[in-house]
């Protein structure tokens, strides 16, 4: 199992994390608020719906997250003008600032994820990746269930 693709892709992954959330948690943020401000910074002012949706996490979990982003004065919500029903979240200057400095940041963890790679392979892995969650996430024709128990021991 260890040589398995899934196996590799989710070590790799939690490395990549490990090493962000170590390296943010030096400005007060945790991997959780990671992802709620990379989404923020490109649509503040999102329903809060909207922004659990975008990052993948449930409901209860964004509400405890806001509460506690709120708090470090990262964020305010506000209800929406249309539909009082509607929480609306929007960085604050302070969360606004963050990017300047988180962003480089995980920057510098990919750079080291793949230093002594040549260009050329970096992007082939990327390609392959989006081959990738585009047959699982339904944008692509799936393969078919006998090529996938043919491929599923190989790679």
């Amino acid at each position: 199992m260890k040589d398995s693709l899934a196996h590799k892709l989710r070590v790799v992954s939690r490395l990549v994390m490990r090493n962000l959330e170590e390296r943010i948690a030096r400005h007060g943020i945790t991997q959780g608020m990671w992802f709620y401000l990379r989404v923020l910074w490109e649509n503040d002012g999102i329903s809060q719906k909207e922004l659990s949706e975008r990052t993948g996490v449930v409901g209860p979990s964004t509400v405890g997250a806001m509460a506690r982003m709120e708090a470090m004065g990262l964020i305010e919500r506000r209800r929406d003008g249309a539909d009082a029903r509607v929480s609306r979240v929007h960085l604050t200057a302070r969360g606004r600032k963050l990017e300047r400095a988180l962003v480089p940041i995980a920057v510098g963890v990919i750079n080291d994820a793949v230093a002594g790679l040549p260009r050329a392979e970096i992007d082939r892995m990327k390609g392959t990746l989006d081959k990738i969650k585009a047959n699982l996430d339904g944008s692509a024709n799936p393969p078919s269930s006998s090529r996938r128990r043919s491929r599923a021991s190989g790679p």
